[in-house]
């Protein structure tokens, strides 16, 4: 895929390592644990990572942006950005 800066870029392979992931819809979604997401960074070769207080509160950011309303996260919005 090439990048807005002209280079060739990979989005991130899903690894499947937890049952959440099942449900995920955003491309730029990697993982997820207890409290925490990781997502495709901004820049090549880079991560995101959500970390939550509660992992009631990761259940429920995964809930509304990864599975269902990607589009609408901030991080989507940013990391799509790489790709136009």
């Amino acid at each position: 895929m090439r990048l807005a800066n002209g280079q060739e870029g990979q989005m991130w392979q899903r690894n499947g390592s937890n049952y959440a992931d099942v449900n995920v819809l955003c491309p730029y979604y990697h993982e997820c644990g207890a409290k925490e997401i990781v997502c495709e960074g901004v820049q090549e070769h880079t991560q995101n990572i959500l970390r939550f207080g509660r992992g009631e509160s990761r259940k429920e950011y995964m809930a509304k942006f990864c599975n269902r309303e990607y589009k609408s996260c901030e991080i989507c919005h940013i990391a799509s950005h790489k790709y136009i």
